[in-house]
């Protein structure tokens, strides 16, 4: 600090200081070691470097469609932001609300690939602060390929294949639409595999979906928000088991019929033993099973009738392929009991994980 008389003059350091408004007050001291002061009254704005830029989304490889995408950044200086610009010129408008600034894009001869861009602010002292961008102009649809079901009749699990191209990263959705009432079920569970680059193994339970004729809906968006779908149209779902409406037993001794009855938990045999099980598939939304199998067709829907002698109920220990994992949805079971027989098992009523049980099945 220099003085002459009566007069004071001091410089100091303030970029020391956070960049904020301040109010300054002197203090003064004679040889007798009194203190007077004296106070700036009016806030003094210190400020020596240019706007923060933050920009709202991942600054290194951010897909956007260059003629309708958006993007967004906080720019905020104690002093006021002046002005923002790119360094090349892209076809677009701002729009600002508080220190919230958005550039919607409206480019249609801009070329797609890979672009490093600065966006640029400065406030009113001229400070100047800059950001870099690497963004990816995307504007083409995903592409759809390969895409195929195991078969046009389903009833235990469906599997989709689909083969997907995107310069971006994408998300799938899958929705099955009814046909006879334009009903959309967006909610199925499903599990999606990558076999092999870009091409999906999808697999879903059926019994989720109710019977009946559907299209399946497959919906790709990337990052850029570009969106394409393929539809499976006319997939046939028949899940309800088929209904038996009597189970009669004709008892003959030599050939004499002696005995008649209507089976209901316990069957006997003595003798010569018939048993006629009348029984049918029903059918939803006009599906005909002719042109597909006219012997099915004639028995109603019915493929065959198996009878099986088991053992009783009993617990085993059930060997799968693979490793348990939340994500999955389906398992095979490659085994029960040390036994590969798989084939011996008729029907499980019943499975438990750990303290977890599972009957619908």
């Amino acid at each position: 600090v220099t003085h002459s008389i009566n007069g004071f003059h001091g410089s100091y350091n303030f970029t020391v200081l956070p960049q904020d408004n301040y109010t300054f007050r002197g203090e003064f001291y004679d040889i007798s070691g009194a203190i007077s002061t004296f106070t700036i009254s009016t806030p003094v704005t210190v400020d020596y470097f240019g706007p923060d830029i933050y920009a709202q989304f991942i600054t290194l490889d951010h897909s956007v469609n260059p003629e309708s995408s958006s993007i967004v950044f906080i720019i905020d200086d104690i002093t006021g932001v002046d002005s923002y610009w790119f360094n090349t010129s892209i076809i677009g408008y701002w729009q600002v609300s508080g220190n919230e600034y958005t550039f919607t894009f409206n480019d249609t001869l801009i070329s797609e690939g890979v672009k490093n861009i600065k966006l640029s602010s400065n406030d009113t002292q001229g400070y100047v602060s800059e950001l870099d961008l690497r963004l990816i102009f995307d504007k083409t649809l995903p592409g759809f390929s390969g895409v195929s079901t195991n078969g046009n009749i389903i009833s235990d699990i469906l599997e989709i294949n689909a083969t997907i191209t995107d310069f971006s990263e994408y998300t799938l959705l899958i929705d099955f639409k009814h046909n006879s009432s334009s009903i959309v079920l967006t909610s199925i569970d499903y599990t999606m595999i990558m076999s092999t680059q870009d091409k999906w193994s999808i697999t879903v339970d059926s019994s989720q979906i109710p019977d009946g004729y559907y299209d399946i809906i497959l919906t790709a968006t990337d990052s850029a928000g570009n969106y394409n779908s393929a539809t499976i149209e006319d997939i046939y779902f028949d899940n309800v088991y088929p209904e038996v409406s009597a189970y009669q037993e004709y008892i003959y001794a030599g050939s004499d019929n002696i005995y008649n009855n209507t089976i209901y938990d316990t069957l006997y045999f003595n003798d010569q033993e018939y048993i006629l099980i009348s029984a049918f598939d029903q059918a939803f939304d006009g599906f005909d099973w002719n042109p597909i199998n006219s012997t099915i067709a004639t028995q109603q829907g019915i493929k065959n009738v198996i009878f099986y002698y088991t053992n009783t109920l009993a617990w085993y220990d059930l060997s799968i392929s693979g490793l348990l994992d939340y994500d999955q949805f389906t398992y095979e079971i490659t085994g029960y009991n040390s036994s590969t027989n798989i084939q011996n098992i008729k029907g499980i009523q019943q499975i438990t994980i750990g303290s977890y049980s599972v009957k619908d099945l």
